[in-house]
């Protein structure tokens, strides 16, 4: 299981003294079955007067700090130490049979998958789907086979 240490660093500088307004900060990572926080710090300057935390309708943990007086700098330092699990593509259970194309979804996840599926307006990029229908057409259907000769087609 590897282990990640992340060192995020964010500073704004100004000509001269100002007062701050309460922050909002998404420095922590969604915990999730293959992720896990081991340890986080953070660090502000000027030192916020309260910080508080809580959890968003996604499971984000968003931060709120809130300052008092003024300073001519204002310097966020997270550190984190993160461990996730190695998942090869082998260990994940394979779908009984090929998935076929166009892949069609439930009900319940038309509404997160909405913006990924809609197509934008005329942009001029046929050619981008003329290619895309041609992997497509070496995969004959197979959503599977599509998504692999799509990721190999994309590192070339």
């Amino acid at each position: 299981m590897p282990t990640f240490q992340i060192r995020h660093v964010t500073t704004y500088r100004y000509r001269a003294q100002v007062g701050f307004g309460e922050h909002r900060m998404m420095f922590r990572p969604r915990p999730s079955a293959d992720q896990r926080l081991r340890a986080f710090t953070i660090d502000i300057r000027p030192r916020p007067t309260e910080i508080t935390w809580c959890e968003d309708v996604a499971g984000n943990h968003v931060g709120f700090a809130r300052f008092a007086g003024r300073a001519e700098e204002l310097r966020f330092e997270a550190a984190l130490e993160v461990d996730q699990d190695e998942v090869l593509p082998w260990e994940m259970p394979a779908p009984e049979g090929p998935i076929a194309t166009p892949i069609t979804y439930s009900v319940g996840e038309q509404p997160d998958l909405a913006p990924f599926l809609a197509r934008p307006a005329a942009t001029g990029g046929e050619e981008v789907e003329t290619w895309a229908a041609s992997i497509l057409a070496d995969a004959r259907g197979d959503a599977l086979a599509f998504l692999s000769a799509l990721a190999a087609r994309a590192q070339r």
